[in-house]
This record gives C-alpha cells, structure tokens and sequence, in this order.
C-alpha cells in the first residue's frame, strides 16, 4: 500500500511540474510565446509566424516549474501574470512590456521587433 502511494504521490509531482504556465500571440508577422518559469521568472520568445521554433539555448539553462499564472486576453493584448511579475504582449505590433506586481513599469519595448528571416542551422522549415 505504501508502495502505491509513493507512486501515485511521485506521478501527480511529475503531472504538476509538467503543467507549465504557457501563453502565444501571432500578430505583425511573429509569433510571441511566454513561458512561467518562476514568479520571477518570466521567459519570452519571438520568431517569424509559421516557423519552427527549436527549443535549444546556450543562454537559458533553468526548466520551467510549476507556478500560480494567470493569462489574460483582449482584443488589444495577452498578459501573464505572477505574484511577482506581469508581462504584456500588444496584438498591435508584438511589443512587450514587464510590470512588477504593484503595476510598476521595469522594462518595454520602444518599437516592434524587426524579425528578418535568417536560416539557422537548429531551424526547420
């Protein structure tokens, strides 16, 4: 019986840390995906819409948890919130911009991004 608690305890953990908060808007030519890594942690990944993107970074080493995030979505913006963080995507033109939880500005975009189609070598399509 102990035996099969374990397991159930050690499946719903591995369910848990799978059911990562994930959110994406295509608009202006690309694609911009969020992914909660903590609630702090808040990573973002544009690329041209209708290519692949391959998950592979020298930069980011850290695996995405399980957190409480909540995403929001307007006709105008997508927005994903942690205690800690918000991050907002505009529909307009793909900028982002992050708030701290008291809706503080820390950093956002000027401009949109330009994305010129380059072929990497990790890139299908």
């Amino acid at each position: 019986m102990k035996r099969l608690v374990l397991l159930a305890v050690s499946v719903l953990m591995c369910m848990t840390a799978a059911a990562q908060t994930k959110a994406q808007v295509e608009t202006n030519g690309q694609t911009v995906e969020i992914q909660v890594y903590t609630p702090e942690i808040i990573r973002v990944i544009k690329h041209p819409t209708g290519r692949e993107f391959i998950n592979e970074s020298f930069a980011v080493i850290a695996k995405p948890s399980s957190c409480k995030a909540s995403v929001k979505e307007s006709a105008k913006e997508l927005s994903v919130a942690t205690a800690k963080v918000k991050v907002t995507v505009s529909k307009t033109d793909g900028t982002v911009s992050f708030t701290d939880a008291k809706g503080r500005k820390m950093i956002s975009e000027n401009a949109p991004a330009a994305i010129d189609r380059i072929d990497w070598p990790n890139e299908r399509n």
